[in-house]
């Protein structure tokens, strides 16, 4: 039912757009207490345990369990800063951003020719490009770039307008330790499946402010 729920009612119904976007391997707590008690009763009962596991880790977690940020490892550190720049002039210096935080890679959303303008008079030694209205750039030089197909963006376009279109631009940059591929998205929020949580003014379409006098 989980999986289902998913695949079809994504950014549709709250629950499923919560556990879209959330950590999914707390199922398997209620699912790890059956099975115990199930292998320590009858073991013969234990398939439909290890079916769910595997829905579970598979379709539904993605082969994903996240390890890798539970174990401390040395490697080299890499910062990367996202920000959506709103399409307007940034309130502070982009290279005061960047002392700030220590970036080596910056991605831009909403990356309009007057962001992209300041960007690059205030950081002209930096490497970067700007596809659609996604800036990327870099301490290194970027070697390579791509894009998503459109085709599936535009179908949700058109069924839910424009405040469904995205842009997904992924470029490589040849950085000390090798060649990264970095991914910049701007993608459409889950409105449609949080819009539960919303005053009713605002899921017509008011503002948030609107719905704060109501």
């Amino acid at each position: 039912t989980t999986w289902l729920l998913l695949i079809g009612k994504s950014e549709s119904w709250v629950a499923p757009t919560l556990l879209l976007y959330g950590p999914r391997l707390f199922l398997g707590v209620p699912l790890a207490v059956i099975g115990l008690l199930v292998t320590v009763i009858r073991a013969r009962l234990a398939l439909p345990i290890v079916v769910g596991a595997l829905v579970l880790l598979g379709p539904i977690a993605g082969w994903r369990a996240g390890w890798r940020g539970w174990v401390p490892v040395g490697v080299p550190v890499l910062r990367v800063m996202t920000l959506n720049a709103a399409g307007r002039e940034l309130s502070v210096a982009p290279s005061a951003l960047l002392t700030q935080t220590g970036a080596d890679i910056w991605t831009v959303q909403e990356c309009t020719d007057r962001t992209w303008e300041q960007l690059r008079n205030d950081l002209p030694t930096w490497h970067g490009r700007r596809d659609y209205q996604l800036c990327t750039l870099s301490r290194w030089p970027q070697t390579a770039v791509d894009t998503m197909d459109r085709e599936d963006f535009e179908r949700a376009r058109l069924e839910r307008g424009a405040l469904a279109a995205a842009y997904v631009v992924r470029t490589t940059v040849d950085a000390p330790i090798g060649a990264i591929s970095v991914v910049n998205v701007h993608l459409a929020t889950a409105r449609w499946g949080l819009s539960g949580f919303l005053p009713s003014v605002v899921r017509a379409g008011g503002s948030m402010a609107a719905a704060g006098e109501q």
